[in-house]
């Protein structure tokens, strides 16, 4: 009888595997890469020796924490977290309207290997034909090629038959659907990563609040697919879409939630630096930012909060002698890049 009941568990196990296999496949948050669309520099896909590729690989991670995980989060503590990780440990980058990788964009690629070191990197994108020089150096050091996935993905211009008022709305909303689908890290592009992110995959969704008059910054969200906090905040948008506000749906919506039902969230107080720290970075030498996890570079908003700088753009030549902040977190990336990978950044070449 016992052989028997274990027989039929491990039946039900493979069958459920199964399907959820088959449903991700069938339904699939996004389209694939045509072959045709893809090239060597543009899709860094690997076959290993063992022969699973990367998606296979991902597939594999994302089963062993989102997917064979039925948390019911109803009487989730969001205060003290599991005792065990219940987050993939796989970042998601967005880029949409864009296959420009900028020198920053690539600095804080390096940042997420480096610090966090994930799993995997999915870079979501409607146009994936990624080139140019930082896009070729990011896949020069094959230990980090090989964690990147390109993911394309449909852009629409309508929430709920509401049409976007900005394309950052656009991004606003996708970031909430990737994590519904997947689970993880969700980063937006000028997000640095200074230390591992590992403590917030014990928690159910983690969200920066700087302090209580101000609004969660979204633009760090650490969360379990079946987070309650991803759906209700995706739920709104039927609703309390206001497409004339900037940050109205990404921040005054999602902190009216958390004020209501605090305990959807696990609520980080400053450690992700989604405020406002533009002088730090780009005025002074703030040696407090290295006490930091992540920090929001606000980086193409300089142009009226920085905008005495002779600076436009960073790159790797005028970084080196950039006196304040973010001058000092680039060189340090770039310093341990260049040892492990031989990566010359002073020559906008690669060392062969």
């Amino acid at each position: 009888m016992k052989i028997k009941i274990r027989k039929n568990f491990l039946t039900i196990s493979i069958f459920s595997f199964l399907i959820i296999c088959i449903l991700l496949l069938k339904f699939p948050l996004s389209e694939k890469l045509n072959e045709n669309e893809s090239n060597e520099k543009i899709a860094p896909r690997i076959i290993e020796a063992s022969t699973e590729t990367l998606e296979e690989k991902l597939l594999k991670s994302l089963y062993k924490f989102s997917y064979n995980q039925f948390i019911d989060f109803e009487n989730f503590n969001n205060r003290k977290g599991s005792r065990k990780f219940i987050i993939p440990n796989v970042v998601h980058l967005l880029y949409l309207n864009t296959n420009e990788i900028k020198f920053y964009q690539a600095i804080n690629i390096y940042s997420i290997f480096l610090n966090q070191n994930p799993d995997f990197i999915l870079i979501h994108c409607n146009d994936c034909k990624f080139s140019g020089h930082y896009w070729e150096q990011i896949n020069s050091i094959k230990e980090l090629k090989d964690k990147i996935i390109l993911n394309k993905i449909k852009f629409h211009e309508t929430i709920f038959g509401q049409e976007y008022g900005w394309i950052e709305h656009a991004s606003d909303t996708w970031r909430l659907m990737i994590l519904m689908n997947y689970g993880g890290i969700y980063l937006d592009n000028d997000v640095f990563v200074i230390n591992s992110l590992n403590k917030y995959r014990k928690y159910e969704l983690s969200v920066g609040w700087e302090s209580y008059k101000e609004v969660l910054g979204t633009q760090v969200l650490i969360a379990h697919r079946n987070a309650r906090l991803l759906r209700a905040h995706f739920d709104a948008y039927r609703t309390a879409y206001n497409s004339s506000e900037w940050y109205y749906n990404a921040g005054i919506v999602p902190t009216n939630i958390v004020l209501n039902h605090s305990y959807m969230a696990h609520t980080v107080r400053r450690k992700f630096g989604v405020g406002i720290h533009t002088d730090e970075l780009y005025k002074q030498n703030w040696s407090s930012w290295k006490r930091l996890d992540t920090i929001h570079l606000l980086i193409n908003h300089r142009s009226y909060l920085d905008e005495e700088s002779p600076i436009k753009d960073f790159d790797e030549e005028n970084i080196l002698s950039y006196p304040y902040t973010y001058g000092e977190m680039c060189r340090l990336i770039m310093s341990k890049i260049s040892k492990l990978y031989n990566i010359d950044f002073k020559r906008k070449s690669i060392r062969k």
